[in-house]
């Protein structure tokens, strides 16, 4: 049987993009979400002691995951056109706030999946549990195989430690000392705080 062979697609489509006007880039919005998101967690710790740890819990992971959306826009250069400003502003977001290498991000999101989407061999996104999810279901494992559809919710679980444990590798491996810095900072200000107020159980619980 021949090997699939995937359309290329994807510059038509970034042409009709570009003239949508879609790519032009969104300065004022990106400034708005980047204080808003620092204004926030200024008000979280100026006021620490006042919170319930399942509300804080709560409006932690808001602040998080609007970070993480900032960090991936900011990345794509969709706030400022410069290379430069972009990739220092993702430093408090992405390295800080998520404690995820911006510099990892880039190379396996912006470089091997945009690049490459959908290319078994190049684009590690659809490689996920054991390639199941690869159009041909190539999975080695027949359980994964068949039980894929619930698989993938709980796996969306387990991204958040896998993206800081490769974020750890990369910059070690690639000695990106001061994302290193601010990720290894990212535990002791953003955490570190909250355990000197909560008993652990407390603490585990607002983290999960």
């Amino acid at each position: 049987m021949a090997d699939f062979q995937y359309p290329n697609n994807f510059e038509d489509l970034q042409d009709q993009v570009r003239e949508a006007g879609l790519l032009e880039c969104v300065p004022f919005r990106g400034i708005i979400e980047m204080v808003a998101i620092i204004a926030s967690l200024i008000i979280v710790f100026a006021t620490l002691k006042l919170w319930n740890p399942i509300l804080l819990g709560l409006f932690l992971t808001l602040i998080f995951t609007r970070s993480v959306f900032v960090s991936h826009d900011v990345l794509h250069q969709q706030y400022f056109q410069s290379r430069k400003i972009s990739m220092r502003l993702s430093y408090p977001f992405s390295a800080f706030i998520l404690c995820n290498s911006p510099s990892w991000w880039i190379w396996k999101h912006n470089v091997n999946h945009h690049n490459w989407c959908n290319v078994p061999e190049k684009d590690e996104d659809i490689r996920a549990l054991d390639g199941a999810f690869m159009p041909d279901n190539k999975g080695k494992s027949p359980f994964v195989k068949k039980h894929k559809q619930l698989i993938f919710w709980s796996a969306l679980f387990f991204m958040y430690p896998a993206f800081i444990a490769k974020s750890f590798s990369y910059v070690i491996h690639w000695k990106k000392y001061g994302e290193l810095a601010l990720m290894l900072l990212h535990w002791v200000l953003i955490w570190g705080g909250q355990f000197s107020l909560f008993y652990p159980l407390l603490l585990l619980l607002l983290f999960f």
